[in-house]
């Protein structure tokens, strides 16, 4: 009897990011041939899954991206880290959508969406993660945070614009906020059902700009926005739309926009209830 066995090897060169796949023919993704790595799971693209994109971000040169197919659903089957990176300020590093239709889902399935962790010794900068739905379980999710950055090291120029974050107990969670990371935000996004908290923590340098919270915040001693952070300095909540409050009790508990400690820089303004 003969067996046919399908390999898929991830291998990195100097010269960018290379998937030999199942037909034994090989696509490498380099400056010299393709800026950006396509993922959908369906059709030909080499690569099919969500996990696979996040490791391929990770291998990625200067100025390129990684695009999840619009109308495509993906489920995260192990965590999910960005940890290293070359990317520049001239050449942001982009993780986003391609094609028409509605923006992608990355399915949770009690585990973490996606973490922005530096390893020791790097620094993750200059990043754009856009136009993706982040889905989790519900209002009845474990205790699991959607989307996390945070630092060993460095964390430096982030930018999360028109993203989703729905059904997790934790939408977004921004630490610590040391003085190396700086300059992580995001716009433009809407975080909705997370039961715990909508947004959580601070890093300094940083702005919440015209996002939805609703919904969020519902949970015993939840909030829609809570900044807080030993050190924290200029930290701009700005234009957000809070929807659907848990009703306020006592002081700091389930008030909608918290803020936390001594914050040097804090501007919250034109926040709409």
């Amino acid at each position: 009897m003969k067996y046919l066995v399908l390999l898929l090897i991830i291998a990195t060169s100097h010269h960018g990011y290379t998937v030999e796949a199942n037909s034994g023919a090989s696509k490498k993704i380099s400056a010299e041939n393709s800026n950006d790595i396509f993922v959908c799971n369906t059709g030909d693209t080499v690569l099919k899954t969500y996990n696979g994109a996040i490791d391929a971000f990770n291998h990625l040169l200067p100025g390129q991206g990684v695009y999840l197919c619009r109308g495509g659903e993906f489920e995260v089957t192990r965590h999910a880290r960005i940890s290293r990176t070359s990317c520049e300020a001239e050449k942001v590093c982009t993780f986003g959508a391609y094609g028409e239709g509605p923006d992608p889902v990355v399915l949770g399935s009690g585990d973490m969406a996606l973490t922005i962790q530096s390893e020791k010794g790097v620094t993750v900068k200059h990043l754009l993660i856009k136009d993706i739905v982040f889905m989790g379980e519900g209002y009845e999710a474990p205790n699991v945070t959607g989307i996390s950055v945070s630092a060993k090291t460095h964390l430096e120029y982030i930018d999360f614009d028109n993203i989703t974050i729905d059904g997790y107990h934790t939408g977004m969670i921004f630490r610590p906020a040391s003085p190396t990371n700086h300059h992580v935000n995001m716009r433009n996004s809407k975080l909705l059902r997370n039961k715990g908290s909508g947004f959580l923590g601070g890093i300094s340098d940083s702005i919440l700009e015209n996002n939805l919270f609703k919904n969020s915040g519902t949970g015993r001693s939840g909030h829609q926005i809570y900044v807080s952070g030993k050190g924290l300095k200029n930290f701009t909540v700005k234009g957000n739309t809070l929807d659907h409050n848990a009703p306020v009790g006592e002081v700091c508990n389930r008030g909608p926009l918290v803020a936390h400690g001594v914050i040097d820089g804090l501007l919250i303004e034109n926040s709409h209830h």
